[in-house]
């Protein structure tokens, strides 16, 4: 099925199937309201910088913060700054969010009318996330619980552990809680991007099926035309009809959906598998002794002393770095191989599999796992950490993230047969598609003529979204400007490009590390700022932030000039 969109794609009507659900490629009522009422707020905005405004033709401008985890919260914050100063930022309609700038949008939004007091409002976030403090307790209560649900996946780990730790906070509202404040107008309207990760793996990013959007009003597939209410999205649907409410899923969770993607999944694992041993295993792991008694309720191994021998062999050749760990992993994964349902031996099963890729630390978490695990299985040492234990290494053996119940399973709607066909769907980070999200903002219904687009994922290539996104609009006849960059700008880009075209909007591309801001250090920048990073030093902040104002303070008068162009022409 082509787009429902554009032109030459498939048509289908305005559907309202149930109150929960809607196929349209039109906005929703909230984001209607929320756009008209924030048109006063940008035509006064426009006027006040001295330019004169058809007030039946505000341009809507977009800006684009790309992905990259911390480094793109602490950027997002300076950007969003430095264009208030400037006095551009209620000249902005939409701000799609990807990955690490979520982070920092859902911290704005939180705080109401953000844009109200923002330079206090940042120093505030900016200690906040100097801080060596974070709600470990708050989080792992969450996370057990998490465990008890049927759709429990890593992003859950992920949400209330990692990106806990990273932001300092566990938001527990839902999303709806942004609808009163988008839609008096006083906030640019937000959207925050995810993937489907079926539709990923078998199509790639240009697939329009790939997108996935949430809003303060909406969750869905923008690009297919097809959403559920925010409150309603991860309850469970059939026929369109809604079977069971689930309780809205909270702001800290829908954060690891939108991040996910830090890095490759090698690096990401071995992120996992350290916060796991410091955070659910060392407090909480029983000592592994040799046992006494077996459950008489489970399969007999033969010997489980050989079992727990072995894991102790294991762990002390890993340890003192000795050869032959190889060996009595093999041994270990044969003994446990007449029960192999368990958990205990997917994960010996998982490690054997990894074990020569594995350093030294990554070896040592993974034992620290297994010796916590066998006493819980075999010897009945049940707790709710060791339940959550388990559920995640089914997790992580599997590699799960973002389960997620269809709002569109069995829907019979005119939408593609692949997403209706399964009662899961799997939502990850955006930026595993495309780490800036434009295509949340490239829908003809949206009349966006102008996109500020500030790229802070230097590490891969400092043009990696915007290039994506003219291919992205290539495939699917979306108009986009053409992008052509110099080969010599790749490793010392300029502090702006701009990139225009008929009949479809411009746009900004503002690298954060560049010649003019980082003169003489791009590469010592983009090494020491790397996203793998979940933890910068105050003096870093401050130096990150900085770039970032100056970045947007460097081309403002470009941008007011264009805007002004454009209201020209």
């Amino acid at each position: 099925m082509t787009s429902i969109l554009f032109p030459g794609g498939n048509t289908t009507t305005a559907e309202q199937i149930s109150s929960e659900i809607r196929f349209s490629s039109d906005l929703s009522a909230g984001e209607k309201k929320s756009i008209e009422n924030r048109r006063g707020k940008v035509s006064a905005c426009l006027q006040s910088l001295g330019m004169n405004v058809d007030p039946n033709n505000v341009p809507q401008i977009a800006v684009v913060l790309s992905g990259g985890s911390l480094t793109a919260t602490i950027s997002a914050l300076g950007t969003l700054v430095e264009l208030k100063n400037q006095n551009l930022l209620d000249a902005v309609t939409f701000l799609p969010g990807c990955s690490g700038s979520t982070w920092c949008m859902i911290q704005l939004y939180d705080k109401g009318d953000w844009t109200q007091n923002l330079d206090s409002i940042a120093k505030q976030l900016l200690d906040q996330w100097a801080s060596l403090d974070f709600e470990l307790t708050e989080g792992l209560q969450k996370l057990i619980a998490a465990a008890e649900q049927d759709n429990y996946s890593l992003t859950h780990l992920w949400a209330y552990i990692f990106v806990n730790f990273i932001v300092k906070k566990v938001n527990e509202k839902g999303i709806t809680s942004q609808r009163v404040i988008c839609e008096s107008g006083s906030v640019p309207y937000p959207m925050y991007s995810a993937a489907d990760k079926q539709r990923l793996d078998t199509k790639g990013r240009n697939d329009l099926g790939t997108w996935f959007q949430n809003t303060p009003h909406e969750a869905g597939y923008p690009l297919i035309g097809a959403f559920v209410n925010s409150e309603y999205f991860d309850s469970k649907f059939s026929n369109s009809q809604l079977l069971e409410k689930e309780p809205e899923l909270d702001l800290c969770y829908l954060q690891g959906i939108w991040s996910s993607v830090i890095a490759d999944p090698g690096q990401l694992i071995s992120l996992m598998l350290e916060k796991i041993v410091e955070f659910l295993v060392k407090p909480y792991a029983p000592p592994l002794k040799l046992p006494t008694t077996v459950l008489p309720s489970l399969p007999v191994l033969g010997n489980l002393t050989d079992v727990i021998t072995l894991a102790l062999d294991l762990e002390k050749m890993v340890k003192e770095g000795a050869e032959g760990s190889k060996v009595i992993l093999e041994k270990l994964l044969t003994v446990l191989s007449v029960v192999h349902d368990s958990v205990s031996y997917k994960l010996v099963k998982w490690m054997n599999e990894r074990w020569s890729t594995n350093d030294v630390k990554e070896k040592a978490n993974l034992v620290a796992i297994l010796t916590f695990l066998l006493p819980v299985e075999f010897l009945g040492l049940a707790t709710p950490v060791s339940k959550l234990l388990i559920k995640t290494v089914l997790c992580l053996v599997a590699w799960i993230w973002g389960t997620t119940d269809n709002f569109l399973y069995k829907s019979g709607a005119s939408v593609p047969n692949y997403l209706t066909e399964k009662e899961i769907r799997y939502l990850i980070d955006g930026g595993a598609a495309i780490n800036s999200p434009y295509p949340l903002i490239l829908r003809k219904e949206q009349h966006v003529k102008l996109i500020l687009s500030f790229e802070y994922y230097p590490i891969v290539d400092p043009f990696v979204g915007i290039k994506q996104t003219a291919e992205y609009c290539k495939v699917n006849n979306i108009p986009f400007p053409k992008v052509e960059i110099d080969p010599a700008d790749q490793s010392n880009p300029r502090d702006c490009y701009i990139f225009e075209g008929e009949n479809c909007p411009t746009v900004f591309h503002i690298p954060l590390f560049n010649r003019v801001t980082s003169k003489g250090t791009v590469q010592e920048r983009t090494v020491q700022y790397n996203p793998t990073r979940l933890q910068y030093t105050r003096e870093e902040i401050d130096t990150l932030f900085d770039v970032s104002v100056k970045n947007v303070r460097n081309c403002s008068l470009k941008i007011k000039d264009k805007i002004q162009q454009m209201l020209s022409n």
